[in-house]
């Protein structure tokens, strides 16, 4: 789609309707799985999680995502993960 963009703004007219495709499919995949989350990941999640736990791992997500920053964005990413991982670890004890 990139590709594409740039070659549109570089005046290929072909590029124009490759972008307009592009899109179109890259929204459609978003939309199924948005849906997807919505009819079938959520209710099972609902079963399975009770508000109280859900709110812990809201607590613990937001910990991760805003408190645990370092420099640098493959050791932020690191982190990230590390931490996520001991999150749920503790959550599932």
């Amino acid at each position: 789609m990139v590709d594409c963009a740039k070659g549109w703004q570089a005046g290929d007219q072909d590029a124009r309707a490759e972008v307009g495709w592009a899109t179109s499919e890259v929204t459609s995949t978003l939309r199924q799985h948005l849906e997807r989350l919505k009819s079938r990941v959520f209710p099972l999640l609902e079963q399975n999680i009770s508000p109280e736990d859900e709110h812990k791992i809201s607590e613990g997500l937001n910990t991760i995502a805003f408190e645990n920053s370092t420099k640098g964005d493959v050791d932020k990413y690191i982190k990230l993960i590390e931490s996520l991982e001991d999150e749920l670890s503790e959550w599932r004890r």
